[in-house]
């Protein structure tokens, strides 16, 4: 399910980040909940012009907030959903690399991205390309992260995988 504002109006993205901020008790980052209040809507439309497809908007009570759930429901949604966005991808001409960590970006003589230095088993290789989507998969195995993102999260039971390092 996808936490977002009701709508893209001025009100509703206000509403949003005070209920995000109060149901977080004051212990998230107030600028990517403004990040995702402007971003999210747009986001969803986007998944939805590559065939993705959501539940209708439910909002969260007592919450201002809502959710989409991917189609066809919460749990059984995700893996259609990623399947439907993979396919687009590669559609699209797009091709994953598993099992290397990203160590640079490339810049091209404007200074946009062009592509990445990444290391693999093999060495260090770089990649070409249009367009580069970092993909890391959260930051859960690295103490030192959570510890500086939030403090005393170091600590803290978290599940997830021990490659789940967030260094690209």
């Amino acid at each position: 399910s996808f936490l977002m504002p009701k709508d893209e109006t001025p009100e509703s993205k206000n509403a949003f980040i005070e209920d995000v901020k109060a149901k977080s008790m004051g212990g998230g980052r107030v600028d990517l909940y403004e990040v995702l209040a402007e971003r999210i809507l747009p986001a969803i439309k986007w998944a939805e012009s590559k065939g993705a497809q959501f539940e209708p908007w439910q909002q969260q009570a007592p919450w201002r907030v809502g959710v989409r759930i991917a189609s066809p429901g919460q749990y059984r949604g995700m893996p259609k959903l990623l399947e439907t966005l993979h396919d687009a991808f590669e559609k699209a001409g797009g091709k994953e690399r598993f099992e290397v960590k990203a160590k640079a970006l490339l810049l091209n003589e404007k200074g946009a991205v062009c592509g990445c230095r990444v290391l693999t088993a093999a060495g260090f290789e770089d990649i070409h390309a249009g367009a580069v989507v970092l993909a890391t998969g959260g930051y859960s195995a690295n103490r030192a992260m959570l510890e500086s993102c939030h403090p005393g999260g170091g600590s803290i039971l978290i599940r997830g995988n021990k490659w789940i390092t967030g260094d690209g």
